[in-house]
């Protein structure tokens, strides 16, 4: 079975009309991921002035830090999303991760075995 992400699916009712910051991979040399946001312009790469979710969940005002960094474009958000499922993707085009990295996690209603 082939997995087909969409902007309708996986965006908000009202699309990109607020502040949305996620991960991607960048292909290439060097490659890794990124901190993106994404806007009416696609997704935009701000890992330079936010260079992980846990530098944007700790910073004083998130919101303006996503908003007023400087972004290199990556491409549009539906291409980026059509190549996210890992049956079929494309390995030299960007694709979307898991926004978690370095932020503290916290678990709820975990038992733990002594």
């Amino acid at each position: 079975m082939t997995v087909r992400l969409s902007v309708e699916a996986c965006l908000p009712a009202d699309g990109l009309s607020g502040t949305l910051v996620g991960r991607a991979w960048r292909p290439g040399e060097p490659g890794g991921p990124a901190i993106v946001r994404l806007d009416g312009d696609g997704v935009q790469d701000i890992s330079r002035a936010l260079p992980t979710m846990a530098d944007v969940l700790n910073a004083p005002d998130p919101v303006s830090a996503v908003r007023s960094a400087a972004g290199e474009p990556l491409g549009a958000v539906d291409a980026i999303l059509d190549n996210s499922a890992s049956d079929g993707r494309d390995d030299s085009r960007p694709w979307f991760l898991a926004p978690c990295d370095l932020q503290a996690l916290k678990a709820s209603g975990v038992t733990f075995v002594e």
